[in-house]
């Protein structure tokens, strides 16, 4: 399956991600599905932002570079628009020693022969493809730059084998990033490197951010349909709170100027993590007949123990300013 051809078609996008048609077509690869097509989750809840990835899936073939904090569901948008249109993804996650090699392949001992072997980026060309690169800005600039041919559209020189890969007309380059490529001046995201003005200029890019406090709150009460709705009010109440100081959000800031450490707290707290915690606080339910707080108990069990002592001071005080005083016997 995966060295046969894939087969490009063009899909009606209302069809597709609406149930409706709209008379707008996408490209996308004919079934059956290749096995790197992501799995697809039915009821994923878009961000506003993805109309700016589903406008340059409809009208665009340049790379496209996505830029946003920890956890807001960059390559989770990715995954699930290439689920619904049959891409496979080749997924990459960047770092520091990540070199123009391991993305376009080497030579391996197969059967007692040396054979050569695809790497993602070659592999995505060749058969068509998504190759979506992670934290792209953690990647040493000079491979960064090493990929400039590649986003221009020219093919790829494969100097080992002196082959010549043409890309194929399903080929998209996806990049994700916590910065723009600018470096990162907050000191939220260590190891960001900044990249050229010519590395950048390649790329179409899109913005992403957290989905609203009110979706958020409908996919916590499709998982947990028991949990009141004051705790899944207090929840991503709670989330727009540390994420608030996660951007360094001025609002926040003053908000909780008085909260002591609360500046100094650095937690991506994701959806995931969210629906997580709404999980726990229902497991832990019968822990308030011992005279446990379910709610916290549950917060620390989904990603509150990844804090230090201060931090975890921090995450009470915001858990009071979130529930109120009476969230101790709310969620009982």
């Amino acid at each position: 399956m995966a060295d046969t051809p894939l087969q490009q078609c063009l899909y009606d996008f209302g069809e597709v991600f609406a149930g409706k048609k709209s008379g707008i077509t996408v490209p996308g690869f004919m079934p059956p599905a290749h096995p790197l097509v992501p799995e697809y989750k039915s009821g994923y809840a878009y961000p506003e932002w993805a109309r700016d990835v589903f406008s340059w899936f409809i009208h665009s073939t340049e790379p496209l570079f996505i830029s946003g904090p920890t956890g807001c569901g960059k390559s989770s948008l990715v995954r699930q628009i290439a689920s619904r249109l049959l891409y496979p993804v080749y997924e990459v996650t960047g770092h520091a020693r990540l070199e123009t090699p391991d993305l376009v392949g080497h030579f391996a001992l197969h059967e007692g022969s040396t054979v050569w072997q695809d790497g993602p980026l070659t592999a995505a060309m060749r058969h068509g493809g998504i190759l979506l690169l992670d934290e792209v800005d953690l990647l040493d600039p000079s491979t960064a730059t090493g990929l400039n041919t590649v986003l221009d559209g020219a093919p790829l020189c494969i100097a080992e084998t002196a082959e010549v890969v043409k890309p194929h007309p399903g080929f998209r380059f996806i990049a994700t990033a916590n910065t723009f490529g600018s470096g990162d001046d907050s000191g939220l995201y260590q190891g960001t490197l900044r990249f050229n003005a010519a590395f950048m200029d390649r790329f179409v890019c899109v913005e992403a951010d957290y989905l609203p406090e009110p979706v958020e709150a409908d996919l916590i009460a499709k998982l947990c349909p028991d949990l009141p709705h004051d705790v899944r009010k207090g929840i991503v109440r709670f989330a727009s709170l540390v994420r608030g100081l996660h951007k360094r959000d001025d609002s926040t800031l003053e908000v909780l100027s008085k909260v002591s450490g609360a500046e100094a707290l650095d937690l991506p707290l994701s959806t995931r993590s969210l629906l997580r915690w709404a999980r726990w606080v229902t497991v832990s339910k019968p822990l308030a007949k011992a005279g446990i707080n379910p709610t916290k108990h549950a917060l620390y069990r989904a990603f509150g123990f990844r804090c230090d002592t201060m931090g975890r001071r921090v995450l009470d005080e915001l858990l009071q300013r979130a529930f109120g005083e009476t969230s101790k016997n709310k969620e009982d």
